[in-house]
């Protein structure tokens, strides 16, 4: 698992993409002097079936996801990507909403840093007032180091090394990535 922070984020946008997403936004809420400060990830990909979750979440070093990954790199995540906000945040809350069927379901997944082998869930209800499929991951960030380490200004070198070029080779299918507002 990557200890570095910008890495982690990209895990997380790769995730996105992998899942069949055409947009991953990432995005800081909250504020530093009012509230807390979180990151997001949000995709419009497929969402995380809850009838796979074990196969596809819970195992540490298995995926479905590794066999069929677009990530042309050498260290590919293997597997465990899901766990890299350990370098950065405690914690980690999933909210997804997939297809089972002609229905659109949704649920959440939570993980602690204290007990990461562990994961909770809500049970899958159906949803009418979403109308896509997607994942949206929130960190909180307690450190202001880490929200700096995360700014646009620190991320922008990293996210264009790590995603210029699918991007590139996917402008006709429209395929986006935004952080913080700012699309790249």
């Amino acid at each position: 698992i990557t200890k570095d922070c910008k890495d982690a984020v990209c895990e997380y946008i790769w995730n996105g993409f992998e899942a069949g997403a055409s947009k991953v936004s990432v995005s800081m809420t909250g504020s530093p002097l009012k509230q807390a400060m979180s990151l997001v990830v949000a995709d419009n990909g497929i969402g995380i079936s809850y009838d796979n979750l074990d196969e596809t979440f819970g195992t540490f070093l298995s995926s479905l996801k590794n066999n069929a990954t677009i990530r042309l790199k050498s260290q590919t995540n293997k597997g465990k990507g899901r766990f890299s906000y350990l370098s950065f945040s405690q914690s980690a809350e999933w909210y997804t909403v997939y297809r089972n069927n002609d229905k659109l379901m949704q649920y959440t997944i939570c993980v602690n840093s204290a007990k990461r082998s562990l994961f909770t869930t809500t049970e899958p209800v159906e949803t009418t007032e979403i109308t896509q499929t997607g994942t949206t991951v929130t960190f909180p960030l307690d450190d202001s180091k880490m929200l700096d380490a995360l700014s646009f200004g620190e991320m922008k070198r990293k996210l264009l090394e790590e995603f210029a070029w699918y991007l590139f080779l996917n402008k006709d299918k429209g395929y986006e990535l935004e952080y913080d507002g700012t699309p790249l």
